[in-house]
């Protein structure tokens, strides 16, 4: 079974994927968990990562405690008006919540995801073009943007 920053990525990555498949237009784009799996490829891509996670208590003397997670989604386009267009339609989708799902891992493959509750969004901290001086850079890198999410996980 996942633990929660893997099911949050999960969680994101099988939201982008379907909401890439059924827009209108559909968005032919690969969605990946990690940089290796974005290069094997070519653009565009999406890449998923939990970066970070900011733990408090909720009060003093509890055993309770809240957590923030830091996420970030970096988009690797093929044009910089593509970079433009994924990065609003990403925070369009983004923004709302989404739904968050436990995984069940049965030799190495998911054999079971339950609704759990919802990836809520509290802060953007970054919504950008990731690499400024892009002219001499690999097609991969040059239109990167990062869209970075504070998010928390509210259990139903």
């Amino acid at each position: 079974m996942y633990r929660n920053y893997r099911n949050i990525e999960a969680s994101l990555i099988d939201y982008i994927t379907y909401e890439l498949a059924y827009a209108s237009p559909p968005w032919i784009i690969r969605v990946e968990k990690s940089f290796a799996e974005v290069y094997e490829g070519t653009p565009p891509c999406i890449c998923v990562n939990e970066e970070d996670s900011d733990v408090k208590l909720r009060e003093i003397g509890s055993n309770s405690y809240l957590e923030d997670i830091l996420v970030s989604i970096r988009i690797f386009a093929t044009s910089d008006g593509q970079r433009l267009d994924l990065a609003a339609w990403m925070l369009s989708k983004i923004m709302p919540g989404t739904n968050y799902y436990e995984y069940v891992i049965s030799s190495g493959v998911v054999s079971s995801k339950v609704l759990k509750g919802t990836i809520s969004v509290l802060k953007v901290t970054a919504n950008r073009k990731e690499l400024k001086n892009t002219d001499n850079l690999d097609v991969m890198d040059r239109y990167r943007h990062i869209l970075s999410f504070k998010v928390r996980v509210a259990l139903s």
